[in-house]
C-alpha cells in the first residue's frame, strides 16, 4: 500500500544532494509497503527495487538511496536487507508522476521482529513500528584531537548537514544575464550531475565524502572521495602559468599566510555555482581559504566567488570539515 503524507518531516540528507533536485518534492512524503525483489549496492546511489499491491494491480517501485560508501561509514548493515523481504520505505514523492521515491526511512519486517535503518517515521503514521533494532549511526560533530601535527595534511569528513551553497536565489546577487540563465534552467534536462560525470569547480566542493590533502613539495594534492576528484594546488610560484586550458577544476594556485592555505584558481569551463542553476562563467575567480584549528580537530573553508558577468559583487561560502583518525578515502567506482 502507498501512504501519503502532506508535510516533509526532515530533509534529506547531503548524501542525497546529487540525485533528489528536481526529481522529488521538499513538500511531500510518501510511503510504501511491499515485497524486495532487487537490490543494487553501489555509487552514487544505491537501488532497491519493491513490489507494491495497489488495489488489484501490482506496481513496481524505484527506491534510492545514498550509495554503498556512505552506507557502510555509517554502520549500516546493509545485509540486514534481503530479496523477498517485506519493507515499508518512507520518502519524497516524485515530481514527475513516477513510482519512484529516495529513501528517507526503511522499516525490515521480519517474521517476529522489526529492523528500522535510516530516519524516523513521522507520528502521523500509525501503527507505529515495534523497533528492535536500529541501524543509524549518528555523524559526529566534532573531530579528533590526534596529530595536530600534520595541519592540514591529513583526511577530512563533513560534519553535519549543513550545504555549502544555500538553496535561497535571494542569496545570489546576480546579474540581469544571470537571471535569465537561472529562469531557462530545468533541473531535470541541464543538471549535469545525475549520471556519473564528474563536477567541477566549485561545485566538487559542497561534496560530503572525505578529502585528503598530501603534501608533494612543489605542489600540494588534494584527493576528494566523490567521483575520485583529484585537485592539483601549485606552491611553486615560479612554475605557476600565466594561461591555462580551461578545464572543470581549472588552475589552482597556493600559498600559506601563517596556518591558513589560501588556494586561487581561474580557467574554470564549469558554467554552475549550484546544482539549482545559479550560474558562472569562465571569468570566475575564486579564492578558498583552509584554516585547521590549534587542536587539528576542524578544518574551517571560506570560498569566495567573483564573477562580474553574473555577479553584481563578490560571494561568500563556509563550510567545516573534523578530523576522525578512522576514516579513510575509499575508491568511489559510480555506476550509473
Amino acid at each position: 500500500m502507498v501512504y501519503s503524507l502532506g508535510f516533509a518531516f526532515f530533509q534529506i540528507n547531503v548524501f542525497a544532494h546529487h540525485i533528489t533536485i528536481g526529481r522529488f518534492s521538499s513538500e511531500k512524503t510518501i510511503e510504501i509497503s511491499g515485497i524486495v525483489t532487487d537490490i543494487s549496492w553501489r555509487n552514487p546511489h544505491s537501488l532497491i527495487t519493491v513490489e507494491v499491491q495497489s488495489g488489484t494491480d501490482v506496481e513496481s517501485w524505484l527506491v534510492e538511496s545514498i550509495g554503498i560508501t556512505a552506507l557502510k561509514r555509517a554502520g549500516l548493515d546493509i545485509l540486514q536487507l534481503q530479496q523477498g523481504d517485506h519493507v515499508i520505505i518512507g520518502g519524497p514523492d516524485s515530481m514527475l508522476g513516477k513510482t519512484e521515491t529516495f529513501l528517507r526511512y526503511l522499516v525490515i519486517q521480519k517474521e517476529d521482529y522489526e529492523i528500522a535503518f535510516m530516519g524516523e517515521r513521522p507520528s502521523a503514521l500509525n501503527p507505529e513500528p515495534e523497533v528492535k533494532l536500529t541501524g543509524v549511526i549518528p555523524y559526529a560533530e566534532y573531530g579528533d584531537k590526534t596529530h595536530p601535527e600534520l595541519g592540514i595534511f591529513k583526511t577530512w569528513v563533513t560534519a553535519g548537514f549543513v550545504p555549502l551553497f544555500p538553496n535561497e536565489p535571494n542569496y545570489y546577487p546576480m546579474t540581469s544575464t544571470a537571471l535569465e540563465r537561472f529562469s531557462n534552467f530545468d533541473p531535470v534536462r541541464d543538471n549535469p550531475t545525475l549520471n556519473c560525470q564528474s563536477k567541477g569547480m566549485p561545485l566538487i566542493m559542497e561534496q560530503p565524502y572525505p578529502m585528503r590533502f598530501t603534501d608533494l613539495g612543489d605542489s600540494i594534492l588534494i584527493e576528494q572521495e566523490e567521483y575520485d576528484t583529484k585537485r592539483v594546488v601549485i606552491m611553486n610560484q615560479e612554475n605557476t602559468q600565466k594561461k591555462s586550458k580551461p578545464s572543470k577544476l581549472g588552475y589552482s594556485v597556493g600559498h600559506w599566510e601563517d596556518e591558513t592555505l589560501i588556494v586561487t584558481t581561474t580557467s574554470l569551463n564549469w558554467n554552475l555555482l549550484t546544482q539549482k542553476g545559479i550560474p558562472l562563467s569562465e571569468d570566475v575567480f575564486l579564492e578558498e581559504r583552509f584554516t585547521p584549528n590549534s587542536d587539528g580537530s576542524r578544518l574551517d573553508y571560506l570560498l569566495t566567488v567573483t564573477d562580474p558577468q553574473n555577479f553584481n559583487n563578490s560571494v561568500e561560502f563556509s563550510k567545516h570539515w573534523i578530523y576522525l583518525d578512522r576514516i579513510q578515502l575509499e575508491k568511489y567506482n559510480c555506476e550509473e
